[in-house]
């Protein structure tokens, strides 16, 4: 473990994020190098439980490490303990282009940001917000929903909704079991039928593909989706193992069962490799060592799994396991990377922090391991409130050039914020 955080004494602006130089302490602390965006060293946060962020919606501070600027886009109001809507990483709430963005105003209804500024756009105004219902289409300014029994078009400028499908044999529709995204061509949308069954919704040909062969028990499944690709569905199961219905499975669009990926549950994401093949990116279960043999997986690294065959490739190397969130929601613009937050549980980092714990990374999916540091996102726990709530949800967009993440900062309320992504290699 590092002790004293470094000073940061300059700053040097790349691309669209500035990134710090940090150098000894005056009173022997550790040095990084030239580049801590790069360095593989343990930082804690300088003011980790004190440091606050602006007080006004689009303010800006510098991280004071790797001098990101962010800037703040809501302000929760005092008896909202959270109102900051990205629920779930692995889903992409910027729309197509990446000029919107959804989220909830400090009231707590659903609105449209500004995608690049983090700007308020619109509520939306007799749309009811549950997250998990929307889907941006391949038209910017076109979204999902579903409501009851009918999957809607909605027109994000004046909210005019037109019904695409209406399943009769259904009473009502639902995101099959977890908050699965759609494919990243905005094309299948992984659904269920009054919770009973699974199947995939072709969004172009309006068309409702076969159903799940296994009856639908979310007592027994923990999160579904379709692939980035849209060629597959993966499906997790609470029951860990090596058994049928156990782990996390593959299945094509048809439902033929193609393999087991692991025998765990885990946060996951989709990428493709440098030779274009799907992956599957998670942090490696308590029986790795079992299942990935001669990769010399150890629990809690992050690994990326071939869809194709299972290759198992290691795309960090944890020194301990650490909760984690996922996006790579811009594999059509920069499939080469994939994006965490990793999160500490416990309350002191000086005691149980490890190297990238508490930041925003951007991990090459080729297994070089050289980490990009982006951020100190900040959020941590509080005694008496539930991880869910101050966990570091994130999204990037698909341009692979703004990143938004809930933060708490410490207090008792989460807000949403933004910053800019540049190049890995860029002129100055």
């Amino acid at each position: 473990m590092i002790g004293r955080v470094p000073t940061v004494v300059g700053f040097a602006m790349i691309g669209l994020v500035a990134v710090g130089v940090a150098r000894l302490t005056a009173n022997g602390g550790v040095a990084l190098p030239d580049d801590p965006a790069y360095s593989t060293a343990c930082i804690i946060p300088p003011e980790f439980g004190s440091l606050e962020p602006p007080a006004e919606v689009g303010g800006s501070f510098t991280d004071p490490v790797f001098g990101t600027v962010v800037t703040r886009m809501t302000v929760a109001r005092p008896e909202r303990r959270t109102m900051a809507e990205v629920t779930n990483s692995e889903v992409s709430y910027f729309n197509a282009d990446g000029s919107l963005f959804f989220g909830a105003d400090e009231w707590g209804k659903g609105c449209l940001y500004d995608g690049r500024t983090g700007a308020v756009v619109r509520q939306l105004e007799g749309v009811e917000f549950r997250p998990w219902s929307i889907r941006w289409s391949a038209e910017p300014r076109k979204f999902y929903q579903y409501a009851g029994n009918e999957l809607r078009l909605v027109d994000a400028d004046d909210l005019s909704a037109e019904v695409i499908h209406r399943f009769d044999e259904y009473a009502g529709i639902g995101p099959a079991g977890g908050e699965g995204d759609v494919s990243d061509d905005c094309r299948y949308w992984l659904l269920d039928g009054d919770g009973g069954e699974m199947f995939v919704y072709d969004l172009v040909e309006r068309s409702k593909g076969p159903v799940s062969p296994f009856p639908v028990d979310f007592r027994a499944i923990d999160y579904a989706t379709v692939t980035s690709s849209g060629d597959y569905v993966v499906v997790l199961w609470r029951a860990n193992g090596f058994d049928r219905y156990q782990g996390t499975e593959l299945y094509d669009r048809e439902w033929n069962f193609q393999r087991q990926l692991a025998p765990w549950c885990s946060h996951l994401e989709f990428a493709y490799d440098p030779e274009g093949e799907e992956i599957m990116a998670c942090a490696a279960g308590f029986q790795a060592e079992q299942f990935t043999g001669p990769a010399n997986v150890r629990p809690g690294d992050i690994i990326a799994i071939r869809l194709s065959d299972g290759h198992v490739t290691t795309l960090l190397t944890m020194p301990k396991w650490c909760h984690q969130m996922y996006s790579t929601c811009n594999t059509l613009a920069t499939p080469q990377y994939i994006y965490m937050a990793l999160s500490d549980r416990g309350f002191d980092p000086a005691e149980t922090w490890f190297p990238y714990y508490g930041e925003i990374l951007e991990i090459p999916v080729d297994g070089s391991q050289r980490i990009r540091r982006l951020v100190q996102h900040r959020s941590h726990d509080l005694e008496g409130v539930m991880p869910k709530a101050t966990q570091p949800d994130f999204c990037i967009n698909r341009q692979g050039d703004r990143i938004i993440f809930k933060s708490n900062f410490g207090g008792a309320k989460t807000d949403l914020y933004i910053f800019s992504v540049s190049p890995r290699e860029g002129a100055p």
